[in-house]
């Protein structure tokens, strides 16, 4: 590839990258890409709660952002949290995600219920509603023509983000009646329920889980849902993905700064797990009680009340970028120009620049920079013949490392375009460390024959590099 060649196609990739970064028409007004909120359309779904032996018929309302009702689209079922749809949350993840391409129900579990919110009483809506809100939005969107029903995601903050996960599990779907349900991604934002999880909630049905949690969060720390994120990865779910945004707590995605709600209940302090069959163990020594019970038994021994709350506008626009990064690299969202830009990535052998490419179909722009440079100097050396250790060696077409024990790290002969960076002794050798250039000194002369020997290093080693690099 001539350097005219190369020069263009880094330059393609730079500038994709800049396109990708423009800002949208009209960003000082609206940060991000949202649909209109009129643009919504107010629908009724039908969930089939749990109920003694059987199941309870329950309608509650929602809203439907579907901006290409005719075009067969991946969706997403968005479960509110205990404080009920918020413009700022549900509302605003119904819309992001409409302009990104997905249908978008915006489930509304409380109100058809006379709920306004659950933050300071749990008891006015149960977990089971909320999970059983769940599968009757998902059942909606697949009987829509114009929804893959093989692409139906769930995301869901705190109370919802507790859905998310318990819909993961097949023993609860089981439970639930809805063993024909199956979301294709799950995304629980400060999720609640990590200190009272499901019996099984590490055994899931292996679909994309994103952990979207807050650094500072009192209410559902973030250390037991990294702890269930681990042990659902060990049990087989190698798509499990983790996010933890520094400085911020529960409710981060309002950017409104830090706030106290006093009057919260707070289950941080509450240790037990629920049983497949609807009964919960709790307590020390574990005492199984039915499901029922354990807001009576949790008031009484560990449950707290106040919790911190709030985000910023930073922790706000980073969430925006890795929910769409993650619907990206799982197939839930094509940007048809990048596709088209790094195209293929079958095309790369070997694994480093395919997995470059795949992660830059994924949205990650770093990568498309990255393989930008393997585009444009044509090289797979560095998984095909791995640097010596402690080497780093700008490279160019065809350079291939090669080191001696006791000069430097440097290209075979005959490489064209190679410029040495670092040197440093491999593994196991014990001949001398060599320096592009003499030490910087003028208060020591090294003694003589050793001068010499440094300018003939220096020398060497100019020769043996290419100053274009």
């Amino acid at each position: 590839m001539t350097r005219r060649k190369t020069r263009g196609a880094l330059c393609l990739l730079l500038l994709a990258c800049a396109l990708l970064l423009r800002p949208l028409p009209g960003a000082r007004a609206q940060p991000f890409n949202l649909v209109p909120v009129e643009s919504g359309v107010p629908v009724e779904i039908t969930a089939q709660v749990p109920a003694g032996h059987g199941f309870r018929a329950e309608t509650v309302t929602a809203v439907l952002f579907d901006p290409a009702p005719a075009t067969r689209k991946a969706a997403a079922v968005i479960i509110n949290s205990s404080g009920g749809v918020q413009p700022h949350t549900e509302l605003f993840w119904g819309r992001l995600l409409a302009a990104n391409g997905l249908a978008s129900l915006v489930v509304d579990s409380f109100t058809a219920r006379g709920v306004a919110r659950t933050t300071d009483d749990q008891t006015r809506e149960s977990q089971p509603q909320s999970d059983a809100d769940a599968v009757g939005g998902f059942r909606f969107l697949a009987a829509r023509t114009g929804v893959d029903a093989s692409r139906i995601i769930v995301l869901g903050m705190s109370k919802g983000g507790h859905t998310a996960l318990d819909v993961a599990q097949p023993d609860h779907m089981g439970w639930l009646g809805a063993r024909d349900v199956m979301f294709a991604g799950h995304v629980a934002l400060t999720p609640g329920g990590c200190t009272t999880p499901l019996r099984r909630a590490a055994v899931t049905t292996n679909r994309p889980i994103l952990f979207m949690l807050a650094d500072l969060d009192d209410q559902t720390p973030a250390t037991h849902c990294l702890e269930l994120a681990d042990r659902m990865r060990q049990a087989g779910n190698t798509r499990v993905e983790r996010a933890l945004y520094p400085s911020v707590f529960h409710a981060m995605e309002w950017t409104g700064g830090t706030d106290y709600d006093r009057n919260d209940q707070n289950f941080a302090a509450c240790r037990g797990v629920w049983e497949p069959d609807g009964s919960v163990t709790l307590g020390d020594p574990p005492q199984n009680m039915p499901g029922r019970d354990f807001f009576a038994w949790t008031a009484a021994h560990c449950v707290t009340r106040g919790s911190f709350v709030g985000g910023d506008d930073t922790t706000k626009h980073h969430l925006v970028d890795d929910l769409l990064g993650f619907l990206r690299r799982h197939g839930f969202i094509r940007d048809a120009a990048l596709d088209a830009l790094l195209g293929d990535c079958a095309r790369f052998a070997a694994v480093y620049p395919r997995l470059v490419c795949e992660r830059g179909h994924g949205g990650r722009i770093g990568d498309v920079v990255a393989l930008g440079r393997i585009l444009a100097y044509g090289t797979d050396a560095r998984t095909t013949t791995p640097w010596p250790p402690g080497c780093s060696v700008g490279r160019r077409s065809g350079a291939v490392p090669t080191a001696s024990c006791n000069t430097r790290c440097s290209c075979r002969p005959g490489a064209a375009d190679c410029r040495v960076i670092r040197r440093q002794r491999p593994a196991g050798c014990n001949g001398p460390r060599h320096r592009t250039t003499p030490p910087r000194s003028t208060r020591w002369a090294p003694p003589t024959g050793t001068a010499t020997a440094l300018r003939r290093t220096t020398r060497k080693l100019a020769d043996s590099s290419d100053a274009r690099c």
